[in-house]
């Protein structure tokens, strides 16, 4: 479902949509994923593509326009729904041998995880709204209760490298047990996630408006060296682009921007590769004294 009006949305959701309907041998370690590739089709991805519309109309509605992919692992198979305003920040319900795991994933990329820092009391906020069930932590750790956890701790959490996950975890005996009305839930479990999205939308918006015409080529995954050819992100200065001239080992860069030395934190600077990097200065040439 592409974007479209919020009318269109709510229409969509009144449709019916399919079920899970999930099954012991829905979740990895079974025989039924013995020999299981990526590429492979099985009744569970099937099943989720359905009950994904539900899904997203209600993302729709929400403000969330993003589409539904299910992706099959040897451990099982995951529904991936990316925002069409930020595909790096996805939710996804994910069902294999430890079974489900219903999460908003935040990237490992620093211009982003830079925006999130900026943005920390606004995920604190959004924390603050989730069921006690979900939790936020790093992609192996679940870490703590997501509305208890402190602005400290958030903002710790997000300045540190890795993924960030934030989301909720149903045993899969739970699951089985509830599996008659467990999709409803599943459903608000994502849904409820959409603040998140939005917040993270937000980094490529903020990007997109402080391209300067003619850089366009950004390598956000590109480290901050001296000599590098970098654009602004952030602050005074957002949209310039200059040179890395020297990094003083505290996350702080010294970056020229024209005739301008100034003092920038690494993460609000992301690589341009639209031209070489140089160490000159950018100062003019000097005017010659002779007179014609």
């Amino acid at each position: 479902m592409r974007k479209g009006s919020v009318e269109d949305g709510l229409r969509y959701a009144s449709r019916k949509h399919g079920k899970i309907k999930l099954t012991a041998g829905d979740f990895g370690g079974s025989t039924a994923s013995a020999g299981r590739t990526r590429s492979s089709r099985t009744p569970l991805d099937k099943r989720l593509m359905g009950w994904g519309e539900g899904v997203i109309a209600r993302l729709h509605h929400a403000g969330v326009f993003a589409n539904a992919e299910a992706v099959v692992d040897v451990d099982g198979c995951r529904l991936v729904v990316a925002s069409d305003g930020c595909a790096h920040a996805r939710v996804v319900l994910a069902v294999g041998g430890g079974g489900i795991d219903v999460r908003v994933e935040l990237p490992d990329e620093p211009a982003f995880r830079g925006h999130m820092l900026r943005h920390a009391r606004e995920l604190f906020a959004a924390l603050e709204t989730l069921p006690e069930e979900f939790t936020i932590g790093t992609a192996k750790e679940e870490g703590t209760t997501a509305r208890t956890s402190t602005l400290d701790e958030v903002t710790t959490l997000l300045d540190k490298p890795g993924l960030v996950r934030v989301g909720w975890r149903v045993p899969q005996d739970v699951a089985l047990a509830h599996a008659d009305d467990i999709d409803d839930q599943l459903e608000d479990a994502l849904v409820v996630l959409a603040p998140i999205v939005k917040i993270a939308e937000g980094a490529r918006d903020r990007r997109q408006e402080m391209l300067p015409q003619g850089v366009t080529n950004l390598d956000t995954k590109a480290s901050i060296e001296k000599g590098a050819r970098v654009q602004v992100m952030d602050g005074p200065f957002a949209g310039k682009v200059g040179t890395v001239q020297d990094l003083d080992g505290k996350g702080g860069a010294r970056v020229m921007l024209g005739l301008l030395a100034a003092h920038l934190d690494v993460k609000d600077l992301s690589v341009t590769t639209s031209r070489r990097p140089v160490l000159g200065s950018s100062h003019r040439r000097p005017l010659s004294n002779k007179r014609g």
